[in-house]
């Protein structure tokens, strides 16, 4: 009796081992789907704010903002995006 005792003994450790390996695999695996991809920035941008309007008028405003682009874009600055509220738009090199 005791071998079976023994055997039965040695069944529940390391079934319980078992779960506790397939346990942390699965929360491991989780863990790794919720995390959100590192992002990684270049480290040689550079980024530029300028005001294209000061005026009142709608074709003062359209003659201020092609002068700033092309001003940008001789100068080698890429528009990334406008902030209409503030009137700027945003270039990185």
């Amino acid at each position: 009796m005791k071998q079976g005792n023994k055997r039965m003994k040695s069944d529940v450790f390391i079934r319980t081992l078992l779960v506790a390996v397939a346990v942390l695999l699965t929360l491991n695996i989780m863990a790794y789907l919720v995390q959100s991809p590192p992002t990684y920035a270049a480290k040689s941008k550079e980024y530029k704010a300028a005001k294209y309007f000061s005026g009142k008028s709608k074709p003062s405003m359209q003659r201020q903002m092609q002068a700033v682009l092309d001003k940008a874009g001789a100068e080698g600055w890429e528009l990334i995006t406008l902030d209409g509220r503030n009137h700027l738009l945003i270039f990185k090199k």
